[in-house]
């Protein structure tokens, strides 16, 4: 017990566990109980995150997810499942879903970023929370999703903390309504490509890669398919995979190209 506290100081986590009563577009089914992790970085501090958590419980029950009883929660919270999970260790996910019949498995991080003083003096701050579900009967990887809050605030802690807040309520109302990233589909003339890429900062890392992945010239779209370890990412090019890897290592300081096959590239981020 001692361990996981040390590691709940470290990485402010909170668990989210209610029935399983929505559906996620078409990739979360209403078939069973859904777990929702959030662990904070950068300058949120672990009553941030817990707040955050309430007011995405709050927002869930007013839309009619009961939630399980606070000792199933507790005991959840201690087991080494549980902090394995945090990680992305699918074995621990599973186990996860066997123990306290959990079937669908919501990894999330909430990184707020250090806030800046404006033209005004009050402190604007910026929070990204990001999420990947599984399915935690095979540990099979389903979504992932992003959200951001930006708000000002008197102080530094009281801009994330408002910033955080405005994301959790964004994360809730996915969550509710299916409002998730879906997968690309090819426009006329575009080709679908994988890329993998090592050296990522985690999901808050990849999902980064993913936005200014989708903002350079010729790409139609892109999908984060895993932020884990090395991230998997499709995109929809207009052009060869030549041009592909050109214009990333144009668009991306320090990316290098490892690998390449006509549908496919290896890519490492460099320091």
């Amino acid at each position: 017990m001692a361990r996981l506290s040390r590691f709940i100081l470290v990485f402010p986590l909170v668990f989210l566990f209610l029935a399983s009563d929505v559906s996620f577009g078409a990739t979360l089914p209403k078939d069973g109980r859904v777990a929702v992790v959030m662990r904070g970085s950068g300058v949120l501090g672990r009553a941030d995150v817990a707040g955050a958590a309430s007011a995405i419980i709050r927002e869930l029950s007013k839309r009619g997810y009961p939630v399980v009883d606070k000792d199933r929660l507790d005991a959840m919270e201690r087991s080494e499942a549980a902090r394995l999970a945090l990680e992305g260790d699918v074995e621990a996910i599973m186990a996860l879903g066997r123990k306290y019949g959990v079937r669908y498995y919501v990894r999330s991080v909430a990184d707020g970023h250090r806030p800046v003083v404006n033209e005004f003096g009050l402190y604007t701050a910026t929070v990204t929370i990001s999420i990947q579900a599984y399915r935690a009967s095979d540990g099979r990887y389903l979504f992932a999703d992003s959200t951001v809050g930006k708000e000002v605030g008197y102080t530094s802690e009281e801009a994330a903390s408002k910033a955080l807040m405005v994301a959790a309520e964004k994360v809730a109302v996915a969550l509710a309504e299916g409002e998730v990233v879906s997968k690309p589909q090819p426009k006329s003339g575009g080709k679908t490509y994988t890329l993998s890429v090592s050296g990522l900062a985690g999901l808050v890392g990849a999902e980064s890669f993913r936005k200014d992945l989708q903002a350079m010239t010729g790409v139609d779209s892109a999908y984060l398919k895993s932020g884990l370890g090395m991230a998997s990412l499709e995109v929809v090019f207009q052009g060869t995979v030549d041009q592909l890897a050109g214009a990333l290592l144009a668009s991306f300081s320090g990316l290098v190209v490892e690998g390449k096959t006509p549908g496919s590239l290896k890519l490492r981020m460099g320091k």
